[in-house]
């Protein structure tokens, strides 16, 4: 008997399709025929270092990778391209060292789509998350939105950027 099953992976919303055989003495395989269609584009990542130096126009680059679904987050640019158009839901934490005060933004190609801020009490946080509207090829990141020099932390991850497609807009 063959019979189609989906497995879900509940973090990221996504369905992977997953073709199930059953044979008479009980024993099940499955092969998986994943269609680049059945996945939806999703990463998660943090910052290696403790302490990372943000200032001027930098933009935060989360160079701990742990979930990059399709490719498409580039922790050496720390800049996410949608690879299809659609909704997407991004999230992110910044968190202050010490006093410091965190000034950030998140951008939709070269401009502001929401600002941030982590109020400097000691080791604030800021977190948040948003939807956007993406179309193929649009950049998400984060960047600094002052002139002064602030530091935000790394390691034990505090600090995250990550974001995963949820539908096609229509």
């Amino acid at each position: 008997m063959k019979m189609m099953m989906y497995i879900f992976l509940c973090l990221f919303n996504i369905v992977l399709p997953c073709q199930i055989t059953i044979t008479g003495n009980s024993n099940i395989s499955c092969c998986n025929k994943l269609e680049e269609t059945a996945l939806k584009p999703a990463f998660s990542a943090f910052l290696k270092n403790q302490i990372n130096p943000f200032s001027r126009s930098d933009i935060l680059k989360f160079d701990d990778v742990r979930i990059n679904l399709g490719g498409h987050y580039n922790p050496k640019t720390g800049k996410f391209t949608a690879p299809k158009s659609g909704l997407y839901h991004i999230s992110y934490n910044l968190m202050g060292y010490e006093k410091s005060t965190v000034t950030f933004q998140i951008n939709k190609n070269n401009g502001a789509f929401v600002y941030g801020y982590a109020d400097g009490s000691g080791y604030a946080t800021s977190p948040s998350s948003v939807l956007m509207e993406l179309e193929k090829g649009d950049l998400v990141y984060i960047i600094h939105r002052t002139k002064r020099s602030e530091k935000v932390i790394g390691q034990l991850e505090p600090s995250f950027f990550c974001g995963y497609f949820l539908q096609p807009v229509v």
